[in-house]
C-alpha cells in the first residue's frame, strides 16, 4: 500500500481507507494559556447553536477536501460493491 500525507490529494490504491476525527477539550485560562482537558475518540456532531453548526460543517467539509473525497467517489464505491456482489453471486 502507498502512504500519503494529509492534503496531498493522493489516495492509497486500496479498496478502503480509514480516518478518525478526534475531539479536543481545551480550557483557556486568564492568561490565555491553553490546557488540554481530554481527547475524545468519538466527538459529538450534534449542533446546538448556529455557531456550533457552522464550526462542525466547516470541519466536515475541510476533512472531505483533505481526503479528496467527492460525490463521484461515492458512486464509484457503490458500483464496485455491486460488481463484487455480482461476481460472488454468478462466479
Amino acid at each position: 500500500p502507498t502512504q500519503s500525507k494529509a492534503g496531498d490529494g493522493v489516495q492509497p490504491q486500496s479498496l478502503s481507507n480509514c480516518f478518525e476525527i478526534l475531539g479536543f477539550d481545551v480550557l483557556v485560562d486568564r492568561k490565555f494559556k491553553p490546557w488540554l482537558i481530554e481527547v475524545n475518540h468519538s466527538p459529538s456532531f450534534a449542533c446546538d447553536t448556529p455557531l456550533d453548526e457552522s464550526i462542525k460543517l466547516r470541519l466536515i467539509t475541510k476533512t472531505m477536501q483533505i481526503l479528496n473525497v467527492g460525490t463521484a467517489d461515492r458512486r464509484r464505491a457503490k458500483q464496485r460493491a455491486k460488481q463484487a456482489a455480482q461476481l460472488r453471486l454468478y462466479a
